[in-house]
């Protein structure tokens, strides 16, 4: 090792060890060399070796850069100072690791975190997160002051998930599945739960307050739609008073409100050439259109994007509630006819001629 811009004065005692501690033997050798031109001494330790109980510092360095470390090995590459605290690695070129202020930046010089790595992590001939088995008690993987929760190998291509030391999901190569579900894993690309909730599956009694009551309220309905959240971010903080780790949240929830889209080209609809809540107004649709009023058409329909489960319940939904309807006008028209039938006697399977129906009017 080769320590540069010694000076002449400190070539003596290269060593200031604390009183009592200067054991004979103990002392490496080494040689100077004195550069003619620049007058600059260098020192060669040949054989260090460490006394039991000693202490001291190795002359003085300077600070030196990454192209050109002020600690320097024969080799290549080194140590130099970067700052107030802060040591840098070089690989005789460039820096690709430093201390700072008990942080370790590899690849990152602004370390945040004991270990700051800018890029991949690869861990060869070995388990990056540990030993397999079924540990949703003590994943494998965990957060810092929630050691119960994280994830896990639960099997053979088999990745657990649990929460306070449960499980409650697994990936596996056939689907997902959540916990709770029978039957386990039903097929490449599913997902099998209990319930799946869809903030796309929304009421449509609106069509029901058009017909009895005559009118739709947009505020009544927009209430009834879930807003989306996108939650704030929380760190994991020390607790002043305890020590303890609490979450805090440090970035504020984003509300997006929503409005009942649907109820809108529902109501948008009515009293128009296709109302879908008269029988010629309904059918007008279909039959020009080629599609029911409440469902997608075919030219705008994108299959590489489709809709949500939630959407298509919601549009069925809505086709359920008007066709009640209009089956229910039917209704009245088969009643009214029957007892215009009934007036004049006229029983199923009667032959009735025109100008007996047009007298009955």
């Amino acid at each position: 090792m080769a320590i540069q811009d010694i000076q002449p004065a400190r070539v003596g005692p290269m060593f200031d060890f604390v009183a009592g501690t200067n054991v004979p033997g103990n002392v490496p050798s080494f040689t100077t060399t004195r550069d003619p031109v620049t007058g600059q001494y260098t020192v060669t330790l040949n054989d260090l070796k460490g006394a039991t109980g000693a202490s001291g510092s190795i002359g003085s360095a300077p600070d030196g850069t990454a192209g050109s470390p002020g600690v320097a090995f024969s080799s290549g590459g080194g140590l130099f100072h970067i700052g107030s605290g802060v040591i840098g690695i070089s690989d005789g070129t460039s820096e690709v690791a430093r201390f700072a202020n008990g942080f370790c930046g590899i690849n990152f010089n602004n370390p945040a975190y004991p270990l700051h790595v800018f890029g991949d992590i690869h861990a060869d001939a070995g388990s990056f997160l540990g030993e397999s088995g079924n540990l949703e008690t003590t994943p494998n993987f965990t957060f810092r002051g929630d050691d119960d929760t994280g994830m896990y190998r639960a099997g053979a291509n088999i990745i657990g998930f649990s929460a306070n030391a449960i499980r409650q999901a697994r990936i596996g190569a056939t689907g997902v599945l959540l916990e709770g579900a029978t039957g386990g894993f039903k097929g490449a690309g599913t997902i099998n739960t209990v319930g799946c909730y869809d903030d796309d599956t929304l009421l449509s009694c609106y069509v029901f307050d058009q017909i009895l009551d005559g009118k739709i309220s947009l505020a009544k309905w927009d209430a009834k739609v879930p807003d989306y959240i996108k939650e704030g971010r929380v760190e994991a903080q020390e607790d002043p008073e305890t020590g303890q780790l609490i979450d805090v949240k440090v970035e504020d929830d984003i509300v997006v409100e929503r409005q009942h889209d649907d109820m809108r080209k529902f109501r948008a609809r009515i009293g128009t050439y296709y109302d879908p809540l008269t029988l010629d107004g309904y059918a007008r649709h279909w039959k020009e259109k080629r599609h029911l009023t409440s469902m997608p058409n075919e030219e705008t329909f994108d299959p590489e994007t489709g809709m949500s489960t939630g959407a298509w319940v919601q549009r069925l939904i809505e086709t359920v509630e008007i066709q009640a309807v209009l089956i229910e006008k039917l209704n009245e028209r088969t009643k009214w006819l029957e007892s215009i039938l009934k007036k004049d006697h006229i029983y199923a399977g009667d032959t009735v001629s025109g100008d007996q129906v047009r007298s009955s009017n």
